[in-house]
């Protein structure tokens, strides 16, 4: 899906998928992300982007 051609917002479209995974583990993967996100080619740590949770788990 080309989410970089968007002309409103553009911007680059990243889908984690687990399986079983309790609210502890969830925030942390949050927290590594977006510390990985805030990473500076540099090595220094600016802001991350925002993001979004989606739950996929049938109703």
């Amino acid at each position: 899906v080309d989410k970089l051609g968007q002309a409103r917002h553009p911007c680059i479209r990243i889908e984690v998928w687990a399986k079983k995974c309790d609210k502890a583990i969830q925030e942390k993967l949050a927290k590594d992300m977006e510390k990985c996100f805030a990473t500076k080619l540099d090595g220094t740590i600016g802001s991350a982007p925002r993001g979004d949770w989606k739950s996929h788990a049938s109703r």
